[in-house]
């Protein structure tokens, strides 16, 4: 078992174990058995409709590089998806290349290069979400939280920043960068080069401004559905929580998917669950049996979908686990892509 995942597996039962800690079993019952579950109906579409604009988003992507067919896209994002939810070390970016490679003969260069650019649409629509939560909220967040808020929206303004520069003066950035890193100890140095290579070779492919508004208008539909099945989970136990409210909650749990885990975001999801409802007055059973629902509600159609998609495709979770194992795609290929999406 490599280190990483053990790392991960220890993550989250630190986590599991914050968030029972104080639970009252019973009251947690109580609550599981009052939950309106008509409510996942919906969710259940709503998160293949997530899924729909993933792939649509990465054809805009994967455009300048050659034109997908979008059943191929679709499969290979709900795989990843559900690659994530049964594989550690967070491999379903590296299931989602393999896949498309094998589907449509696009190199694993070209795949992770659009991958990277998705994670930096990504990055940037939470924290539009975000300021919306700090300017419209009027929440009684603890300044704490407050102030890593602003800055987190600080590092990606700057990262626009950088990214317009890397965009339009290559040669200038990359001597900057370099200069930078040449102070860093030889690995380091090694990584960050090839993280700058990555996104340099993403950002080539962002040649129209018609495919970077269309991708920047789908990263938001991409996040809403995820959005809305949490705000119909947290109204289902009967909490009359605002929409703010649950953008507030999101963000919290997107942001703590981030940190290493087991398969699943076991653990992860349940504690940010507890924390960003405990900061609105819910208490920890009702907020650790809202969390229990939302991932069941988002785990099983995942795995349920890209199960089928891997079956449909003519492959088996055995023959991507050994493609994987294999090497076809490299795990450090992966580390450029660590910004977790959250499903």
């Amino acid at each position: 078992m490599k280190k990483r995942t053990i790392v991960g597996l220890l993550i989250s039962a630190l986590l599991l174990y914050l968030a029972f800690r104080k639970v009252d079993f019973h009251l947690l019952g109580e609550s599981l058995k009052r939950a309106e579950y008509i409510w996942l109906v919906p969710a259940f579409f709503l998160m293949l409709i997530s899924v729909v604009f993933r792939a649509m988003r990465w054809r805009y992507l994967l455009r300048p590089v050659k034109e997908t067919e979008f059943v191929h896209l679709f499969s290979a994002s709900a795989i990843g998806l559900m690659a994530n939810n049964l594989l550690p070390a967070r491999l379903g970016e590296i299931a989602r290349a393999w896949v498309i490679g094998e589907k449509a003969g696009i190199s694993k260069t070209s795949s992770f290069a659009t991958i990277v650019v998705e994670r930096v649409f990504d990055g940037f629509t939470v924290i539009f979400f975000l300021v919306i939560v700090l300017i419209f909220g009027d929440l009684d967040i603890p300044a704490s939280m407050t102030r890593v808020a602003y800055a987190a929206v600080s590092f990606y303004i700057l990262a626009i920043v950088f990214l317009a520069m890397l965009r339009f003066n290559r040669r200038k950035t990359s001597f900057v960068v370099e200069g930078l890193t040449a102070r860093l100890p030889a690995k380091a140095s090694a990584k960050v080069e090839k993280l700058l290579h990555s996104f340099m070779e993403g950002l080539t492919v962002l040649k129209r401004p018609r495919d970077i508004a269309a991708a920047g208008m789908l990263s938001f539909l991409v996040w809403l559905p995820n959005i809305l099945v949490m705000h119909l989970v947290i109204r289902s136990f009967g909490l009359d929580t605002s929409f703010v409210v649950t953008l507030a909650v999101f963000i919290i749990v997107t942001f703590g998917i981030m940190i290493p885990s087991a398969p699943g975001f076991v653990g992860t999801v349940q504690y940010c669950f507890v924390i960003g409802l405990g900061l609105f007055g819910v208490i920890e059973s009702k907020a650790l049996s809202i969390s229990i629902i939302y991932h069941a509600g988002t785990f099983i159609p995942m795995t349920a979908a890209g199960l089928f998609c891997l079956a449909r495709e003519g492959m088996s979770f055995s023959n991507l686990k050994a493609a994987i194992k294999e090497g076809e795609v490299s795990e450090e290929d992966l580390e450029h892509t660590s910004t977790e999406e959250h499903r």
